[in-house]
């Protein structure tokens, strides 16, 4: 600041580029030599070391993932990326391509047009079934009904923060055929009033009135039914909010549509006419006759046979209930947590031995790639594989990842589940491998079946324990990639001064720092080069970095500024180092982890026998030893408490309106006592579909 104002002090020579930092000056001699830094030093502009291979198709690629924001459409804000993606392909030279995949908006339109067919399937069977056995324009009113419903549930659902979504869309599939039961069952009603000899005008309310309570009632215990789900504690809870809430919605509605909506449509008008020369009041009149026959009939005669012969029926229903029962109590229907929904993707996760190099990684990924590959083509051809990738060092160095992209199902003549196992059997035994993973479900549901959490205040034994349960495991049937959890850890040079480094003033901080700084660099400066923040490193050529020899006689500076190679001031022995150390309440565990073969056995007969005899053998064994079943099994056992609960409150709900209903507790309890039956009927079904039961 001087008398005639401020002024500003600037030095020019910013450097930026690799090139430009060459022309530094470092010394000069009194003949005016100059020793500048590009003489002794190799300056390269480039990006910073990555371990990391991503591959698609087999050519080098990179992946970007496009998530939307709150309120944007799946469908529609995918439709847009695809259409980007096309117009930039198109752009682009024909050595790059563009393409999307493991487009899960795809995913929501199954479920949405899932629900669409529903709807238009139950639209049609309610209009063939009461159009040819009640009153036509009945038949049509009561069909008016199901869209009707869902449009009302729509305008309710953005008061209870509900969007479309999975589980909302999956709770319309499961109510669409409910919905339609009030509506058939108030519209019969009405019909049969009608049909007794009462006007129009008289059997609309008289039928709709007689069915008010019963059908509030069906609608109540629907409700009840699934209110438990709505009060679940925790990420679960939520995850399963949306289900409840929209069911009742739903319901709700329809019953308010029942018997509101639908009586004042059947009032509105006159009964149509059947003349003896309409075919369809003759195709009516002889289907309703055979229903009456039906009634009269072969179901009359066998209800009172069932009843004359009541105990028969209930011996014969308790031991349908027992061998159910039975059946499932020996293991043979699995209960996974979540439904298990295969994917068009399967991806095999290998995790190598932390001291693995890169390249003995990519190695066993490139053996993996090459078995998928060749499973592809025994199951018969490589027009059922859409397309590959391999990515290495995504999670850590040591991890690898070969995901194979299948046509969809309905174009190829093998499950996801077939081609696994195919591609364990091409691939055979990786011994050198930490484990290897393959996966094939979408969505929560896909994690390793068994996860075992072993504790021990030995970590030796905690070693040795975790490796013999593992192959423990690799020897009940249907047991595969099983992983102990055990690593040696990597390779470690420790450096130890002696005494005469630390009179040299070379003390651990000391050769630590400068042995950072030689192989990892020394920090010199940041600058920003287009928006970029740009890291200017001082180290040792990558050649002596990779060189053992070089680290022995590498120079250490000395106090006093004179130099000695760190062999001579410094012990160097190997050693391991800890792979990684996981603890749970305050003790070391290891996780012992396998996946199932669902055509060799279930996870419930795995954890049965683990339960009965390998894990009480190997507490034996290894006295102080502790185990639990990991992945979170405790909180699921939390969370299945909680539902039993409230199904038990519910239970007891839907019992005192029965009992309203019926003005008795013993015919209440007749009608609860259904409820057994109906769960073993489901299983019955899960078991002849060939599916597992899920929550």
């Amino acid at each position: 600041e001087t008398g005639a104002g401020e002024i500003l002090l600037r030095t020019t020579g910013r450097r930026e580029q690799a090139r430009e930092f060459a022309d530094i000056p470092l010394r000069q001699d009194l003949d005016g030599a100059r020793l500048r830094l590009g003489d002794i030093a190799r300056l390269e502009d480039g990006f910073a070391e990555s371990r990391q291979l991503f591959e698609f198709d087999g050519r080098p690629g990179l992946r970007l993932d496009v998530y939307q924001v709150d309120g944007a459409r799946p469908v529609r804000l995918a439709r847009q990326v695809r259409e980007l993606v096309d117009e930039l392909d198109a752009q682009l030279p024909d050595e790059i391509r563009l393409s999307v995949q493991n487009d899960r908006s795809q995913r929501y339109a199954e479920r949405r047009d899932i629900l669409l067919k529903n709807g238009a399937l139950g639209l049609l069977l309610v209009i063939l079934a009461l159009g040819i056995f009640l009153d036509p324009r009945l038949a049509f009113w009561v069909t008016v009904s199901i869209p009707v419903v869902f449009i009302g549930s729509f305008a309710f659902l953005p008061w209870m923060d509900v969007t479309l979504n999975m589980i909302s869309l999956f709770a319309f599939i499961l109510a669409i055929g409910i919905v339609v039961d009030d509506a058939i069952i108030v519209g019969e009603n009405i019909h049969a009033r009608h049909r007794e000899g009462l006007p129009l005008r008289q059997a609309v309310p008289a039928g709709a009135s007689e069915m008010a309570l019963p059908v509030s009632v069906a609608v109540g215990t629907n409700i009840l039914a699934f209110l438990p789900l709505l009060g679940v504690p925790g990420a679960v809870g939520q995850f399963m909010r949306d289900l409840p809430v929209v069911v009742s919605v739903v319901f709700a509605v329809s019953l308010i549509e029942a018997l509101l909506v639908l009586p004042a449509h059947l009032r509105g008008g006159t009964p149509g006419r059947s003349g003896p020369r309409s075919r369809i009041a003759r195709l009516h009149a002889r289907a309703a006759a055979s229903l009456d026959r039906l009634r009269d009939g072969p179901y009359r005669r066998l209800l009172t046979r069932a009843i004359a012969h009541r105990y028969l029926v209930l011996i014969l229903f308790g031991g349908g209930l027992a061998l159910v029962a039975a059946w499932y109590a020996s293991g043979r229907i699995d209960l996974t947590w979540r439904p298990e929904i295969p994917g068009n993707r399967v991806d095999a996760e290998l995790d190598m031995p932390v001291d693995a190099s890169r390249d003995q990684t990519l190695a066993v990924v490139r053996r993996i790639e090459q078995a998928g590959l060749r499973a592809v083509e025994a199951l018969g051809g490589r027009q059922y594989l859409e397309s590959r990738f391999v990515r290495l060092g995504s999670r850590r160095p040591t991890f690898g990842e070969v995901s194979m992209i299948l046509v969809p199902d309905d174009r190829r003549p093998f499950t996801q589940e077939e081609f696994t196992r195919e591609w364990r059997r091409q691939l055979g035994p990786l011994p050198e491998a930490k484990s290897l993973f393959f996966e094939y479900l979408v969505g929560p549901g896909g994690n390793r079946a068994l996860r075992l959490d072993l504790s021990h205040p030995d970590r030796r034994v905690l070693s040795e324990a975790a490796r013999e349960l593992a192959r423990r495991l690799r020897a009940i049937e249907g047991v595969v990639d099983v992983s102990d959890g055990t690593d040696t850890g990597k390779r470690q040079l420790r450096v130890s001064p002696t005494p005469e480094a630390r009179a040299l003033g070379l003390d651990e901080a000391a050769i630590g720092r400068q042995l950072r700084h030689a192989w990892y660099g020394a920090e010199v400066r940041r600058l920003l080069r287009d928006g970029e923040e740009v890291k200017i490193l001082v180290r040792l050529p990558a050649a002596e970095r990779a060189s053992l020899a070089a680290l022995a006689d590498f120079p250490l500076r000395t106090a006093d500024g004179g130099q000695v190679p760190l062999s001579r001031v410094a012990d160097v022995a190997w050693g391991r180092a800890y792979a990684a150390i996981q603890r749970e309440n305050g003790r070391r565990v290891l996780r012992v982890a396998a996946s199932i073969d669902k055509a060799r056995a279930n996870s419930r007969q795995v954890r049965a026998a683990l339960e009965s005899k390998v894990l009480p053998a190997l507490t034996a064994r290894y006295p102080d030893l502790e185990w639990a079943f990991a992945g979170g099994r405790r909180d699921r056992q939390k969370t299945f408490d909680y539902i039993f609960r409230g199904l038990a409150w519910a239970a007891l709900a839907m019992f005192a309106l029965f009992a309203v209903l019926f003005r008795s507790y013993a015919q209440a309890a007749v009608v609860m006592a259904t409820i057994p039956f109906s769960v073993a009927a489901a299983v019955a079904g899960h078991v002849l579909m060939g599916r597992d039961l899920s929550s």
